[in-house]
């Protein structure tokens, strides 16, 4: 039992990458309507631990942020910095690593490092169980993750 046990662990411990993150996060923000106050934009952001490099558009009113390896930011974060600035985050396009499963007639995307179960919308996109990297779009909070495209890590 001990030695099929082990067997197992390391099974598991190959093949599920032990975190899981966003990579890259492109929030859309309403009320930001001048150009100096998106350089507060970017100076909190830069201030969440895990956040590699933070812009802000200023034609289409995005963040624009790239996050580093092994972080576990979750988009909430983000849309709450942007709350405490007095702006209205929006919807969110994503690029996200994880572990995919399809349980009970449902895709989701396990996010470990930042300790989500993402559910995935993926009409029109070929679904792959198990560790992958992800794009798509998130409308609203509760909304699942449109894929747009999913590849194997």
């Amino acid at each position: 039992m001990t030695t099929l046990f082990r067997r197992v662990l390391v099974l598991i411990l190959i093949g599920v990458p032990l975190r899981a993150e966003f990579l890259h996060v492109e929030l859309t923000i309403g009320g930001l309507e001048c150009i100096s106050c998106a350089q507060s934009v970017d100076r909190v952001l830069k201030r969440i631990k895990g956040v590699e490099a933070a812009s802000f558009r200023t034609k289409d009113s995005v963040a624009v942020v790239d996050l580093q390896p092994d972080n576990t930011v979750v988009l909430a974060d983000l849309r709450d910095a942007m709350k405490g600035l007095g702006y209205t985050p929006k919807s969110a396009v994503v690029t996200a690593k994880g572990q995919a499963r399809h349980e009970g007639g449902r895709w989701s995307l396990l996010v470990t490092g930042a300790g989500l179960d993402l559910p995935l919308d993926i009409s029109g996109v070929s679904a792959i169980d198990g560790a992958v990297v992800v794009e798509g779009s998130i409308a609203e909070p509760a909304a699942p993750l449109k894929v747009t495209a999913m590849r194997r890590e």
